[in-house]
């Protein structure tokens, strides 16, 4: 068993000031009688490790009571979802919730997983070099002839595997809901470059000539480019990609977890989710995203119809068939 509470397995722009408001938050009500343990980290490495021991368990007590976690991970895979979400999880729902939760549809129907918010991949970008290629709108612009070659999307390296690197299962997710698995290839021909965002966002104005046109970048790193005549933060007109971050509670009533869910229903973290360019549940929260975009969920008809593991296995071994236009 987990020897802790919560676990918060965050992305970067989150875990430092969420972390340190959770621990002012707790010295509150805890004492030394009912502890109150939590474990917030950041570092990919240590969420595969995670979902590699979640595959391997085989008992439910080893998971902490509640767990925070990005994108479309184990928690989603048909393996875990038949066994445990709806005889053991229970949704947080609040009497008051951000309008976008309804528009898009983002609570669980079965009302066993919690989406607590949502961090939007948008484009950024950058024509210091590539003047000639044009600004994409969709994301389906992606797919052009013009773009082969010229994009960057989040990915990391998974040595040892068949695939030697996984990319945005967020994006091929998507990707293939509306365009199949053709479109999965054409993508996979525009794209040169498999980046941690932070590189993405380094590389942009940089002047040199073997830099991407396109990354497709969580907002929360592409807020930090200065944008000029030639470096832009563009909205996709068919909605910036919505990559989750789940909250899962066991269904039992402990005090412990009604004040850890009081913490996270606060306006305040609701606030510290906009600061650092994420969507949140809270209905108060301002935002600082322009006007009159819109948002891109994968739904759930699609995660209840599909086994994401095997999915995404699927989807990263076609796109590494023309990754970087491997196939031309």
């Amino acid at each position: 068993m987990m020897n802790v509470n919560f676990l918060g397995l965050l992305p970067c722009a989150l875990k430092v000031p969420f972390e340190a408001c959770l621990g002012s938050h707790v010295k509150k009500f805890e004492n030394n009688k009912n502890l109150f343990k939590y474990s917030v980290v950041s570092n990919a490495n240590n969420e595969l490790s995670f979902f590699t021991k979640l595959n391997e368990m085989k008992e439910f007590s080893w998971l902490p009571d509640m767990v925070m976690a990005p994108g479309f991970n184990g928690f989603f895979y048909k393996s875990f979802m038949e066994k445990y979400k709806s005889s053991h999880f229970e949704a947080v729902i609040p009497s008051k919730i951000n309008p976008l939760w309804k528009q898009l549809c983002l609570s669980d129907p079965e009302e066993n997983y919690t989406i607590f918010g949502f961090n939007p991949t948008v484009f950024l970008v950058d024509r210091t070099v590539h003047k000639e290629v044009p600004v994409p709108k969709r994301w389906r612009d992606l797919l052009e002839p013009e773009y082969i070659n010229k994009v960057a999307i989040r990915g990391h390296n998974r040595s040892g595997q068949e695939i030697p690197m996984e990319f945005c299962e967020g994006i091929l997710l998507n990707m293939y809901k509306e365009e199949g698995e053709e479109g999965i290839k054409k993508l996979g021909r525009a794209v040169k470059w498999s980046l941690h965002p932070s590189q993405m966002i380094k590389m942009a104005g940089s002047k040199k000539s073997d830099v991407p046109a396109v990354s497709a970048v969580p907002y929360s790193f592409a807020k930090l480019v200065k944008e000029s005549e030639d470096i832009s933060i563009v909205w996709p007109e068919d909605g910036a990609i919505v990559n989750p971050i789940t909250l899962l509670v066991k269904n039992s009533n402990q005090e412990k977890n009604n004040e850890m869910l009081e913490f996270l229903l606060n306006e305040f973290v609701g606030g510290m989710f906009a600061e650092v360019g994420f969507v949140s549940m809270h209905p108060e929260t301002k935002d600082h995203f322009p006007e009159n975009i819109s948002y891109k969920w994968l739904g759930w008809d699609f995660i209840h119809g599909y086994d994401l593991e095997e999915m995404k296995t699927y989807l990263n071994k076609v796109f590494w068939q023309t990754f970087g236009g491997r196939d031309l």
